[in-house]
């Protein structure tokens, strides 16, 4: 069975009954506050799912450990889980930039780090997806995270879809 077969199974079950009426007269079962796959179709799919940049110092799959916008400045690695509902197309290249807002000495305000490209490549799967997941990972400077204020524009197709914002406090003595 083809993975969109499943996702109609699924979806077409979802929204056939309301579990445990017993009635089956639409209107004497009628809910008056619509389901979540009312409002959106996809809900069931989506369940749990937490849109937007997350940031944290480690990661378990597409997933943040103890999620957090601020790190010491021996941090290791900082990483970026984005999850969108709006499914890029293929080969669409999405850009994660990083930039130091305020770090005093260490930069000028608004100074770019780096910028990483990732590409969403020709995966067929793009076709039904109900959500999609992306991942960037900047590591510790040679002398550390300088203290301050940081900010990584995520950008599709030319434009900022969201910005995610951290602070680096002193590294731990």
């Amino acid at each position: 069975m083809s993975l969109l077969s499943v996702l109609v199974l699924v979806l077409g079950t979802a929204s056939c009954c309301k579990e445990g009426s017993g009635n089956t007269d639409p209107a004497a079962s009628a809910d008056p506050t619509p389901a979540a796959s009312a409002k959106d179709p996809d809900s069931i799919l989506t369940a749990g799912v937490k849109f937007g940049a997350t940031m944290c110092a480690k990661r378990d799959g597409d997933k943040c450990i103890a999620p957090t916008d601020s790190f010491p400045g021996d941090t290791p690695e900082i990483h970026i889980i984005y999850v969108t509902k709006e499914i890029p197309d293929r080969n669409q290249d999405v850009k994660f930039r990083w930039i130091a807002e305020d770090v005093g000495a260490a930069a000028a305000k608004g100074t770019l780090i780096r910028e990483v490209v990732e590409n969403t490549g020709d995966d067929l799967m793009l076709g039904v997806a109900t959500h999609y997941t992306m991942h960037t990972v900047m590591t510790k400077p040679t002398k550390g995270w300088p203290p301050g204020k940081y900010k990584v524009d995520i950008v599709v197709a030319g434009s900022v879809k969201e910005t995610a914002r951290f602070t680096v406090t002193p590294a731990s003595p």
